[in-house]
């Protein structure tokens, strides 16, 4: 073998085991990424959630009216304790309410304006710069709209 060939053969042994190294390495840095993103996005999931959670509680306990603010959902929660699981609080939920909508209200905006009478018509729950809310579990558009098609199946039924 001439000494060109072999200096031809190392290179390309070289470059084989620097795309196997290679290769596997960017892959968990892809994977490494992409676990960072979806864990620093976990606690506006939650509250995404949670407010979801506290709309169709609300509209439950209130005859599928929408609430009018803050102010009257938190006295809701405040109201309602333990009975709403919050799954973005500490446990005991009862004595962090308070706190726990501060957070919720920080992270999403709900709009106070729309309409449970026509749910297609607007977009209840969006993160704090009006997009769409990250929903990794719950979507709280999807549970409020589908709250209120449940019971437009219901009214359905009882005619």
């Amino acid at each position: 073998m001439s000494d060109k060939e072999a200096r031809s053969t190392i290179r390309t042994q070289l470059a084989i085991v620097l795309l196997a190294i290679g290769i596997p390495l960017a892959g968990a840095g892809v994977w490494a990424l992409v676990m960072l993103s979806t864990w620093r996005h976990v606690p506006e999931a939650y509250a995404a959630w949670d407010a979801g959670t506290l709309l169709v509680a609300y509209m439950q306990a209130n005859d599928d009216r929408w609430p009018a603010g803050w102010g009257e959902l938190a006295a809701f929660a405040a109201e309602q304790g333990a009975a709403i699981q919050l799954r973005g609080g500490q446990y005991p939920p009862s004595d962090r309410y308070e706190a726990r909508l501060a957070e919720i209200k920080n992270l999403v905006k709900i709009d106070w304006d729309f309409d449970p009478t026509a749910p297609a018509a607007g977009i209840p729950v969006t993160n704090a710069e009006g997009g769409p809310p990250l929903a990794l579990w719950e979507d709280p558009n999807e549970m409020v709209r589908e709250y209120l098609a449940s019971r437009v199946e219901l009214a359905d039924e009882g005619e």
